[in-house]
């Protein structure tokens, strides 16, 4: 990976080669646990790390926290579901899961959506990122249930539940440590900055 002109972050060694080649590949295919920990392991050392290595690094936990925070949004919100279908016990079912669409367009930001339905939506300039839904396809294997479940059972209800805020759980906690990994690189890269452009006299030894 080439430098930037000006760039401050001296270049790495071939470490940044191997990170680069990860974010392509996660960009690519679904994420998992392992890819998750691997990218924070890579990044643990990064203030020993050269400038093209944490600009790999910052790319990689970028896209990763993305798709977190993708699959986290998903998973609360089918917490949600399954928390009201067993209020409502066997009153649920098909009833509730008739109501979604209407649910969607009713709640909040329902005003964002086009005055003419959702058969506008082919009009709007909107820049989706059509790879996040690839790349979520294992951090949502919780979210697949919902498609079973009967949500007039409270048994299964109950069970699905489980499974997604387990999920939820797991994914919360790596989000948080990928953000506060996101926030060290950050804190890096500034200081590095206002090293290179201090004047000589003034830098550290």
């Amino acid at each position: 990976m080439a430098e930037r002109k000006g760039d401050p972050v001296p270049p790495s060694d071939g470490q940044a080669d191997s990170d680069g080649a990860l974010a392509l590949s996660l960009r690519e295919r679904p994420i998992d646990l392992i890819d998750i920990a691997r990218a924070l392991g890579q990044s643990a050392a990064i203030e020993r790390l050269g400038g093209a290595a944490v600009r790999a690094c910052r790319d990689n936990l970028t896209l990763i926290r993305d798709s977190l925070s993708y699959a986290t949004a998903i998973l609360t919100a089918d917490v949600a579901t399954l928390s009201d279908a067993g209020t409502q016990g066997t009153t649920a079912g098909p009833d509730m899961e008739a109501e979604v669409p209407s649910k969607l367009l009713s709640g909040p930001g329902a005003d964002q959506w086009p005055s003419g339905g959702l058969d506008d939506l082919d009009d709007l300039d909107v820049d989706i990122d059509t790879g996040l839904f690839a790349r979520t396809d294992h951090l949502l294997a919780a979210h697949r249930e919902m498609a079973r479940v009967d949500l007039s059972s409270a048994a299964a209800t109950a069970r699905v539940r489980v499974l997604v805020e387990e999920q939820l759980a797991i994914l919360t906690e790596r989000h948080a440590a990928v953000e506060a990994r996101l926030q060290q690189i950050r804190a890096v890269i500034i200081r590095r900055y206002r090293l290179a452009a201090a004047p000589a006299r003034d830098r550290t030894a």
